[in-house]
Order: structure tokens, then C-alpha cells, then sequence
């Protein structure tokens, strides 16, 4: 299977079945298969080769998941952006993964044209935006120009289907190269477990510039069922599409629920009458929100934990949170049981493995997971432990009933919001400062985000700067949410013999009380 064949399923089976709506537009499957054909030869046309990759930096839509298929039936490969980070960051990824096509939402336009000269290996930029612009083309115009019969394009199971940017489990911000049979491997572990039909409504809040949301969308497509997307996030409009567009499943990171349970005026007089089932994940939870989630929604819960290097991995169903209701409650701090064709195991720092209830590094194997870390040039680095087992980088234990408990990181990578954030970056950004001596970067809880970036300073002896002047001085430099929120100043860091910063004393204080330090 490749990821393209479940959409050309069912625009065979069913295609005047709704694939999508977005915005007040509606496409039927058949008329999607339509729209990805003409982007595949209009690839092809413009000299795509198979392989090629492709940039995505655009927000949610119809577009962009027909971008995703078209590039998918023409043999090349998606790269999508995250939007949310600076145009250096942009150029990076670009200059490590080395695209051919940049296609890019009207309003990142002015951004892209700060690096574009840099770009000496696109060869064509697309814009959605209906408008003329000078140096890009018109996504419409030149997609509907072309011929929707399919190409004669072969693509292998093998072949790769996606680079992800990820911030890896061991060091820096690395790409994770995804083929054709992890993706699908991953759906179809996804369908065996979720009862997705043909006759749901998923509602697309995750954004596709991120493993979850392309998942998500794949599997949805995969059964046949219909998109109803969200552009961006918005907790109010959110809440009234669940209602107006029938929708009956959705999957949110905490984050999103939380600011609807926060945000949303008389949330708990409303009725969810067609909503079946939310699914949660990416991001560390608090149980009471779960609990808040289940009075609210009034509907089925479930689940999922993985990263970007191994898909979804595992399942919380709605069976384990009744079980939890009844009596089981610490079932609700478990993210459940391994998926179909996965095996999860907990090893010690020899990577020997460790019974049941014993904490160590959580190591995974399965057919979803990547083939390995994207490198200049093409070339993919594995670090893989023997017999085919993946570190997650996630610290756990397993108890009797097999149920998976996380509990920290082995890394000091901080999930804010479902964004993945490497404190090295940052701190490299603080020690650049002329009045830091000494910086760490950790995460601390936040009921809203899960975790907060903080930054703890030593400042230099006649250091004259504050805390808002910190955070301002990070704003020029990095992203929004990797800006620190908060800084507390400190005398010394606490360091090992090696020299090495003990992030977990650091940490110690903030984490006081929670049940789930992830």
C-alpha cells in the first residue's frame, strides 16, 4: 500500500461520499482524486523525478492535503514546515533536505522572500493565494491547467513518503524519513483499534505540519469517512463546528481541550448529541482534565502516544476509561496498551530488559516506525539497538496487565502545546547574552500547555538585565513558543563530576505534587 491508494479507493466505492470540507467548501472523494491527479502531473510536468522532495508550508485546508496526495502519486516526497518557526529555521531544513517545489499559503509569502535567494535548489515556488504574485505561481491555475487522469507513475511501498522535522529523542533537531509502508503500517494499526467508519465526520484540528495531524488525516481517509477542517485553531469555533457540521470523532492535543474547557462560555450546558468519540495525545495531560473531559464531552475517550520517529504506538480505549471510572483510576495516568504488530519494552541503561513495574527507557518495535534520520545528501543514519528495536528517549515501566506508564524523559526535550523543544537551542541563544555567565533550559508543568519553558540564569557579576528583558531579547532570535515564559537567577548550576548540568535537580522543585513529569 501506498498512503494515495486509500483516497483512490474510495473514489472508486464511494465517490460522491464527502472527502472534505473546509471553510464553506466541499469536495466529494471522486472530485478529490480528480484535484490530486492534476497536482501529480502538473509535478511531473515541471520535471519532478522520483524522490524529489517537496516542500509544505501551509496552514490546514483542502489544498494541502491534496498537495500531500498529488506529490504522493507522482513519487515525491512532502517536506512540510513548521509555520510557527523563523524563516533561518525554514532555510535549514531547505538546505539539509535539498527541495525542488516550495509551496507555501499566501501569508508566509513575504517571510519565504527573506531566504529565497538561498534557495538555489527550488525550482518553482507555489502560492495558494488566488492573486498574482511576482516569482509564484498560482496553485489553482497551475494544478486545474493539467490533465485528472492518473499518471503512469510507480511508487513503491519502500519508497519514502514523508520527512518530518523532528527534535529527535538524543540531540539536536534532526528529519525522520518515513516510507510508504510505515505510513500505512501505522493506519492500519489505527483502524483496527479507533472503528473509524465511512459515514463519520473527523474534525482536523491538528495541524498538518506535524506527525499527529497527518496521521490523523491519513486515517480518516483511510476509512472512508470525511474531513471537516480547521484552518486554525479556535476554541469557540471549535466547539460550535462539533455541533453545526455533525461531527462525530475529533482527536485534540491537551492544549486545544484545555482552552475549550477554560475559554469556551457555557461549555457544560451544551449537548454533543452526534460527537462518538475525542481522542487525546502529543502532549503530556492532567488527569483532572481527562475527568473534565468526560463530564463535558459526555461522549467515548481514547488515547494515543507515539512520536514522530514511531508513529502511534500505543492505545488507551474507551473501555480502560470506564474501567477507570468504576475503579481503576490510575488508569487514566497510562497511555494504554501497545498497538496491533507493536512491541514495547522497558531496558536499563545496558539495554537489558526489565520486568514489570520496573522504570527504564521505553524501546519500541513495529512496522511504522521510520527508516531512519534524514542526512545531507540523502543518506539516512539509524541508531537503532539490536534486533530492530527504537529508543523512544521516554522513560516508563509496564505493569502486570501490560498497561505503559510514562514518566519521564531520558532527554531533556520539553513538549509544550504538542511543539517538541530543544533546550540547547535556546540556551545557546541566553549564553550569547553579555550579562549570562551560565544559562539552563527546562520544562516546568503548566496546566495549559502541559509544560512551560523556563530558563534558569547565573548572570555575570556586574550583570544589569531582568527577566523581561531576557524573554524580549530570546523573542528576536527564536520562535514564540520556544521564547522562555518565565526566568529565575541562581548563584551556580548544579553540575555532575563530568560537568555536565543536573537538569533533573533543577527540575525536581517545579515538578513537586505532579503525577506525570513528562
Amino acid at each position: 500500500m501506498r498512503v494515495h491508494d486509500y483516497l483512490d479507493h474510495y473514489a472508486e466505492q464511494n465517490p460522491d461520499s464527502e472527502f472534505a470540507v473546509c471553510r464553506g467548501e466541499r469536495v466529494t472523494y471522486r472530485e478529490a482524486q480528480d484535484q490530486a491527479h492534476r497536482v501529480a502531473r502538473a509535478l511531473i510536468a515541471g520535471g519532478a523525478r522520483l524522490g524529489d522532495r517537496v516542500v509544505v508550508l501551509q496552514k490546514n485546508s483542502i489544498e494541502t492535503i491534496l498537495l500531500f496526495h498529488g506529490a504522493s502519486r507522482a513519487g515525491m516526497v512532502p517536506t512540510p514546515l513548521n509555520y510557527r518557526l523563523l524563516p533561518a529555521e525554514w532555510l535549514k531544513i531547505c538546505l539539509d533536505t535539498q527541495p525542488t517545489w516550495f509551496f507555501c499559503d499566501a501569508e508566509f509569502v513575504p517571510a519565504v522572500e527573506e531566504i529565497r535567494s538561498q534557495l538555489k535548489c527550488v525550482r518553482s515556488f507555489i502560492t495558494t493565494s488566488d492573486k498574482p504574485l511576482p516569482g509564484w505561481a498560482a496553485f489553482r491555475e497551475w494544478a486545474h491547467s493539467h490533465s485528472a487522469r492518473s499518471p503512469n507513475v510507480i511508487v513503491g511501498e519502500d519508497s519514502d513518503s514523508l520527512l518530518l522535522h523532528t527534535s529527535g529523542t538524543t540531540g539536536p533537531p534532526r528529519i525522520a524519513a518515513l516510507t510508504h509502508r510505515a505510513l500505512t503500517a501505522s493506519i492500519s494499526q489505527l483502524r483496527t483499534v479507533a472503528g473509524l467508519r465511512p459515514d463519520d465526520r473527523f474534525l482536523l484540528v491538528l495541524p498538518l505540519c506535524h506527525a499527529a495531524g497527518i496521521v490523523t488525516m491519513l486515517h480518516t481517509i483511510s476509512c472512508g469517512a470525511c474531513l471537516v477542517i480547521q484552518r486554525d485553531f479556535d476554541p469557540a469555533a471549535c466547539i460550535n463546528t462539533l455541533d453545526e457540521e455533525d461531527v462525530t470523532v475529533t482527536m485534540m492535543v491537551p492544549t486545544m481541550i484545555q482552552k475549550c474547557l477554560d475559554e469556551v462560555a457555557n461549555l457544560a450546558d451544551r449537548s454533543f448529541a452526534k460527537l462518538r468519540l475525542v481522542i487525546y495525545g502529543a502532549s503530556p495531560i492532567l488527569e483532572e482534565t481527562v475527568r473534565a473531559m468526560m463530564d463535558v464531552f459526555g461522549c467515548d475517550l481514547a488515547q494515543r502516544y507515539g512520536t514522530t520517529e514511531t508513529l502511534s504506538l500505543t492505545w488507551l480505549s474507551p473501555d480502560d476509561h470506564r474501567l477507570a471510572l468504576e475503579h481503576k483510576p490510575e488508569l487514566l495516568r497510562s497511555a494504554g496498551h501497545s498497538l496491533p504488530g507493536t512491541e514495547i519494552q522497558i531496558v536499563d541503561r545496558n539495554g537489558e530488559f526489565l520486568d514489570s513495574g520496573y522504570r527504564g527507557e521505553i524501546v519500541v518495535r513495529g512496522p511504522q516506525l521510520m527508516r531512519g534520520y534524514w542526512r545531507s545528501g540523502g543518506s539516512v543514519e539509524d541508531d537503532r539497538l539490536p534486533d530492530d528495536w527504537v529508543r523512544t528517549g521516554d522513560v516508563g515501566f509496564i505493569d502486570p496487565d501490560g498497561y505503559i506508564y510514562i514518566c519521564d524523559r531520558m532527554n531533556d526535550i520539553i513538549i509544550s502545546g504538542g511543539e517538541n523543544i530543544h533546550p540547547r537551542e535556546i540556551e545557546a541563544v541566553l549564553l550569547g547574552h553579555p550579562d549570562i555567565d551560565d544559562a539552563a533550559v527546562i520544562g516546568v508543568p503548566d496546566p495549559q500547555w502541559g509544560e512551560r519553558v523556563k530558563a534558569i540564569i547565573v548572570p555575570g557579576s556586574e550583570a544589569n538585565c531582568s527577566a523581561e528583558q531576557l524573554i524580549e531579547y530570546c523573542r528576536g532570535q527564536l520562535a514564540g513558543f520556544k521564547v522562555p515564559g518565565s526566568v529565575d537567577f541562581v548563584h551556580r548550576l548544579p553540575r555532575n563530576q563530568s560537568g555536565k548540568v543536573q537538569k533533573g535537580k533543577l527540575r525536581e522543585p517545579y515538578w513537586l505534587g505532579h503525577d506525570r513529569p513528562i
